[in-house]
């Protein structure tokens, strides 16, 4: 699973990538 999610990090955009950061942090 992580390894799918490293393949998807690799096809986002900064802004993309900044959004799911944001979103992890607010999960916790």
């Amino acid at each position: 699973a992580v390894r799918e999610w490293g393949q998807q990090f690799e096809h986002w955009t900064p802004e993309e990538h900044d959004a799911f950061l944001v979103a992890l942090e607010g999960s916790k």
